[in-house]
């Protein structure tokens, strides 16, 4: 089973091959979603956004929320939905904590219980009403810590959510952080085949795209 250093340094691998696939878009498309192929998500970026949307909604979403043109949503939505990503289960599929923060997702101060480490709430009166409810018992000092949390929704409710997990964000997207040189070192494991190849699917997937909009090539 994989531990929570080597998924670390798995995440921190496939940065550049993320960032790569997203430079292959069209600039305009390129400018309003990012394309997260580990989650199979598409992130909205546009101003105040931050949320990932389903590729069957991203259309709507993009005119009505935002007032994107019909053409530049329609060229981001034929891109999400050439992923053809199964979304039955679209919000059940979410990281663990202790990783970076994923790309383009708003990120928001919150508190995490200090005794179990499983309950986050953007208020640390609603770690109280946790603690004293799940009988955590007596302790000195806080029972909450500040922590950074995100969730696909992008929107953070008044008090808890199991949509929230919480981020590390000293670990940076460009694969640097500080045993950075070590983890250059390390073979590659089975996991960053499988997420490389996830990579290789989005980059065909824009190809594809490219080859139907000639404009763009």
């Amino acid at each position: 089973m994989q531990t929570r250093e080597e998924k670390k340094q798995a995440q921190a691998k496939m940065s550049d091959s993320k960032i790569s696939a997203a430079e292959e878009m069209p600039a305009g498309v390129k400018n309003l979603i990012v394309v997260n192929p580990e989650y199979k998500k598409i992130i909205c970026r546009a101003k105040g956004c931050g949320r990932a949307i389903k590729a069957v909604n991203l259309r709507l979403h993009l005119q009505n929320r935002h007032r994107i043109g019909f053409g530049v949503a329609k060229n981001a939505s034929q891109v999400a939905r050439g992923f053809r990503w199964d979304e039955d289960l679209w919000g059940n599929v979410q990281p663990e904590d202790g990783l970076a923060p994923q790309v383009g997702v708003a990120v928001k101060d919150a508190f995490r219980c200090k005794r179990c480490r499983q309950y986050a709430a953007i208020f640390p009166e609603n770690v109280d009403v946790h603690w004293d409810y799940h009988g955590h018992g007596v302790t000195e000092g806080d029972k909450a810590e500040e922590v950074r949390v995100q969730t696909w929704y992008g929107r953070f409710a008044d008090g808890y959510s199991n949509s929230y997990w919480v981020v590390d964000e000293s670990i940076r997207w460009n694969g640097e952080e500080d045993s950075s040189r070590e983890l250059k070192s390390k073979p590659r494991l089975v996991e960053d085949e499988c997420k490389r190849l996830l990579v290789e699917e989005s980059r065909v997937v824009l190809r594809q795209y490219y080859v139907k909009n000639e404009e763009y090539q």
